[in-house]
């Protein structure tokens, strides 16, 4: 078995799938995927979820406390109500750095 790289050591959350991939998609109708969100730490975690652009995207639910191990499911929706503009970044979703709750 191979050992996990540096990078996966160090990640704070685990989100599967890795990328949301919505394709071509149709004005005013909502298209909806789940996100699993899991905590591989020893610690809790409490996390926040903010769209950057919150007139098309929703996410339910949007913050969440996460025991050692827990995982929780995330609904994340898509509803265009214009064309979108011409794309200027990658990042749809900001999910904030996770705090660890002391006892």
């Amino acid at each position: 078995m191979a050992k996990p790289s540096a990078l996966q050591r160090n990640r704070l959350l685990e989100l599967s799938p890795s990328e949301l991939v919505f394709g071509a998609v149709r004005l005013h109708t909502p298209y909806v995927q789940t996100l699993r969100i899991t905590n591989p730490l020893p610690a809790p975690v409490e996390f926040t979820i903010r769209p950057t652009a919150s007139d098309r995207w929703e996410v339910s639910p949007s913050r969440a406390h996460l025991s050692p191990g827990a995982s929780v499911d995330v609904q994340v929706l898509l509803r265009l109500t214009r064309p979108p503009p011409p794309p200027r970044s990658l990042s749809l979703i900001h999910i904030s750095e996770p705090t660890r709750r002391t006892p």
